[in-house]
């Protein structure tokens, strides 16, 4: 439904008067989920007070443009990410979650943000230097994360530029690594949170930290899209690795306050706390 619902909204404004159009668009900020492709600039009120590079070409951004991107998350950083906090956003595409976390854990956290793709890294990037006082606390990582090293091809998905996802074959290689390689790599002493959204490879990645887990246990937030089960699966098997660390599975509610899983539910992401 709401798909439909931004199909119908996008059809709207297309028709609508630019002039008319864009006062449309700041009277209702959650119509800008649906504004027309071909429109580029700066917006300066994400999260309050983040710079943010807006290409309407792309969803993460026209989501952004809206004021916050993945809100019940938003609220859940703001709540329990402390100053100094150490975290990973892993599939960070344009650093719409990075940027959130580098506000909340402060000039003394550290922000890790792995994104293999060429043109999500760029805008990623780009967006950091709209921010240079946060950009000092994050370092981005341009391979992927999996359970095994080596390389993969990254696939853009058609018609939505910069979603995309890994597969074995195609033109753009990307390295691949496992976080239980790269965390002696990277010095990291501390760690309290780890987002995953890779399309599909989450249970790859919590494969190849499974050292990481067990030394540390970060919450762990990851995506849970039904669309990107496994063929024949369920998400199930990504609990599964999980429960002998001691993880307890929740939704976040429009709050950020986590609530509990109830069995075989599955929302678009889920929480895992110890």
């Amino acid at each position: 439904m709401p798909q439909v619902s931004r199909t119908l909204r996008n059809l709207c404004l297309n028709c609508l008067p630019p002039g008319f159009r864009h006062r449309v668009l700041e009277k209702w900020p959650n119509w800008r989920k649906a504004a027309p492709r071909g429109m580029r600039f700066v917006y300066n009120e994400y999260l309050g007070d983040v710079r943010l590079h807006i290409d309407t070409r792309y969803l993460v951004e026209r989501i952004a443009w809206t004021g916050s991107y993945e809100p019940e998350l938003q609220h859940y950083i703001r709540s329990n990410l402390t100053p100094g906090a150490v975290a990973l956003d892993i599939g960070a595409n344009v650093g719409a979650v990075s940027l959130g976390l580098a506000k909340q854990a402060g000039p003394g956290g550290r922000i890790h943000a792995f994104e293999p793709a060429p043109p999500n890294r760029e805008r990623l990037e780009a967006n950091l230097a709209l921010n240079t006082g946060l950009a000092r606390s994050v370092e981005v990582h341009p391979f992927a994360l999996g359970d095994t090293s080596g390389t993969l091809y990254w696939h853009e998905e058609p018609g939505n530029p910069g979603n995309g996802w890994l597969r074995h074959s195609g033109d753009v290689p990307v390295p691949v690594r496992t976080l239980d390689d790269v965390v002696p790599d990277l010095g990291i002493d501390r760690l309290d949170f780890i987002k995953i959204d890779v399309e599909g490879m989450e249970e790859p990645v919590l494969r190849g930290a499974a050292r990481t887990l067990r030394r540390w246990k970060p919450a762990l937030y990851f995506e849970t899209l039904p669309r990107f089960r496994r063929e024949g699966t369920d998400h199930g098997s990504i609990l599964d690795e999980l429960r002998p660390l001691g993880y307890r599975f929740h939704r976040l509610r429009s709050d950020g306050i986590p609530a509990p899983l109830a069995p075989g539910e599955w929302g678009s992401y889920t929480l895992a706390l110890i």
